[in-house]
């Protein structure tokens, strides 16, 4: 509404975007600010060259498409040309990268620290430190706890070429602290064949304050 800056048109309402992510850094992809908005200005939906890399839509269309987004929650995904697969072989892929997923996992609460790692990828970064740097810190951390026990939910995976996106609410548990938290993880796959997390977010969410850990079993 009145909050959009004046300086451009960006119609009744307008969304972020986190352009760049992490892929888009890794590709060497430069620029910032890219939004999904509105427009007053009808001609500025006839053309991508209309806008200052935005995408843009019809003031109505907006309107209805923004009843289904939700902050921190709906994923928006822009192809230049979008690859239809067999629902089987999505399937599949999704089965094998959700593998590798409960893989991660497992190896985090056994406190496995050299399986665990070996699912990063080796220009992953996590507050400045490198994987050496990041190995250090957690197996610090396990030395610290008896147990670790991290539950996830709501899986969603979502592909581009040889990269993946997984997101997930991620429960965290050990005799320290716990926490309750969605992540976001940036997967490439690897050679050899296999794939390893080349980036991840942590967004802290509220705590549900009763969580079903198997049936019955709160």
């Amino acid at each position: 509404g009145d909050e959009l800056p004046k300086v451009d048109d960006y119609g009744e309402k307008a969304f972020t975007l986190n352009y760049p992510n992490p892929i888009d850094r890794k590709e060497n992809r430069n620029g910032s600010g890219i939004w999904l908005h509105g427009a007053f200005d009808q001609s500025k939906t006839n053309s991508p060259n209309n806008s200052r890399g935005c995408v843009v839509m019809k003031n109505n269309d907006l309107v209805k498409v923004s009843k289904y987004l939700f902050l921190n929650k709906t994923p928006i995904c822009i192809y230049n040309k979008i690859r239809y697969e067999t629902v089987e072989k999505i399937k599949l892929k999704r089965e094998q990268i959700i593998q590798h997923l409960k893989q991660w996992k497992e190896q985090w609460e056994t406190k496995n620290i050299d399986g665990y790692i070996n699912y990063y990828d080796p220009r992953f970064r996590y507050r400045g430190m490198g994987v050496k740097q990041f190995r250090q810190h957690k197996n610090t951390l396990n030395r610290r706890y008896k147990f670790i026990r991290v539950i996830l939910s709501d899986i969603n995976v979502y592909g581009f070429n040889n990269y993946f996106v997984t997101s997930f609410n991620q429960l965290y548990v050990s005799d320290v602290n716990s926490f309750y938290s969605k992540k976001i993880q940036y997967w490439v796959e690897s050679d050899p064949p296999g794939a390893r997390i080349a980036d991840e977010m942590t967004i802290q969410i509220p705590d549900p304050g009763k969580f079903e850990i198997s049936k019955g079993n709160y």
